[in-house]
């Protein structure tokens, strides 16, 4: 933790990808690195001035409280806003680890294609794109990139006698919001 506390005012993307938990104290919920637990104090101490966008792909990342009055909120998404990064993408439950890879490989893919890099149209592109995604558009996905072929074999092995559009179900694509512009 101690290297991306170091780098964070640097940061002008940040991606977390790790696990993540919901909290009901003061804390609002945490991600837990390599050498400890970024939490929400924890992020707002560390300021992002130069931050785009701050992602952390993880469970129940997205989790918020609203506090004392209705406008406002704790989380780790108030937590990233509060600290400087102009948009925050979190998940709001428990996700599955294939589905996140495809989710946020499609979702960086769209974000770097448009000509201005837009988190908030990119994430509702790569939610649709997987929501319809076929096992055919599947095996091809993976044959060009080799970084999900592992992950997706033993993933494919497993289910696809079950259905033909694997990711169908909210389940896979809905979990991850975007806070912020």
């Amino acid at each position: 933790m101690g290297w991306v506390l170091d780098h964070l005012a640097e940061a002008t993307y940040l991606h977390l990808s790790c696990h993540g938990s919901a909290g009901s104290d003061s804390r609002g919920g945490s991600l837990v690195l390599a050498d400890g637990h970024l939490d929400m104090d924890t992020l707002v101490r560390h300021q992002l001035p130069l931050c785009r966008l701050a992602v952390a792909s993880a469970c129940q990342s997205g989790h918020y409280g609203i506090i004392e009055t209705p406008d406002e909120f704790q989380g780790l998404p108030a937590a990233f806003l509060q600290a400087g990064a102009a948009c925050a993408v979190t998940g709001l439950w428990q996700v599955d680890d294939m589905a996140t890879a495809f989710l946020m490989t499609r979702f960086y893919e769209f974000l770097c294609q448009a000509e201005e890099p837009v988190p908030v149209p990119a994430l509702r592109r790569a939610r649709r794109w997987l929501r319809h995604l076929t096992w055919e558009e599947f095996a091809r996905y993976t044959d060009t990139h080799p970084h999900l072929a592992d992950l997706a074999d033993r993933y494919a092995a497993h289910a696809r006698a079950t259905q033909d559009r694997p990711f169908a179900s909210p389940v896979h694509w809905a979990a991850f919001t975007a806070w912020g512009a």
